[in-house]
C-alpha cells in the first residue's frame, strides 16, 4: 500500500501534468489562453475561486480526476499506518506543534471539523484529549481516529 507521502506526490503529479491555467490579470489570462489553445474565454471553465482554470473540452476528466483522488484518500485513511502517515505529516504542515490547533489538518484531510461543539482556542491553550476525540468523527472509522489521537500526541 502506498503511504500517505507516496499517494500525495503520485496526486500532485497527476495535477501538475494536467492543463491548468491561472491568471491574475486580463495580461495573464490572454497568456493562458494561448498556452492552452483556446482564444475565447467561453472556451474555459473555473476550476478555482482563486484564477485557476481548464478548458471546458477538459472539464470532465479534471472533475472525474478530482473524485478519483478525492475516493482513493478516503478510503485509503481507514487504514491505520496510512492515517498516520497522513496526520503526522498535515500536522506538521499546519503547524500544530505551534498552534495546538488540529482543526485546519482535519479539514485538510477531508474530514468534517463539528464547528458548534468546538469553542475557539487562543493561542498556546491546547486541546485536551477528550477535546480531540470530539473534534471529528472520521466517518465512523476507529482506525482514523486512533491514528489522529496518536499522531496529536506525537506531535507533542
Amino acid at each position: 500500500m502506498e503511504t500517505y507521502e507516496q499517494m500525495h506526490a503520485r496526486h500532485m503529479d497527476e495535477i501538475n501534468a494536467f492543463p491548468i491555467g491561472w491568471a491574475f490579470s486580463r495580461e495573464q489570462l490572454e497568456m493562458e489562453k494561448k498556452r492552452l489553445g483556446v482564444s475565447s474565454d467561453s472556451e474555459l471553465c473555473a476550476i478555482q475561486v482563486n484564477g485557476g482554470f481548464v478548458r471546458k473540452a477538459d472539464a470532465e476528466r479534471y472533475v472525474d480526476m478530482t473524485i478519483r483522488q478525492i475516493e482513493e484518500q478516503a478510503a485509503a485513511m481507514k487504514d491505520y499506518d496510512f492515517a498516520l502517515g497522513a496526520f503526522v505529516a498535515e500536522l506538521a504542515n499546519h503547524e500544530y506543534g505551534y498552534t495546538r490547533d488540529p482543526r485546519s489538518t482535519i479539514e485538510a484531510l477531508g474530514f468534517e471539523v463539528r464547528w458548534r461543539e468546538v469553542k475557539e482556542r487562543w493561542h498556546g491553550e491546547t486541546y485536551t484529549r477528550r477535546e480531540i476525540d470530539e473534534l471529528a468523527t472520521f466517518d465512523g472509522c476507529d482506525a482514523t481516529a486512533r491514528a489522529f489521537r496518536e499522531a496529536c500526541r506525537r506531535a507533542g
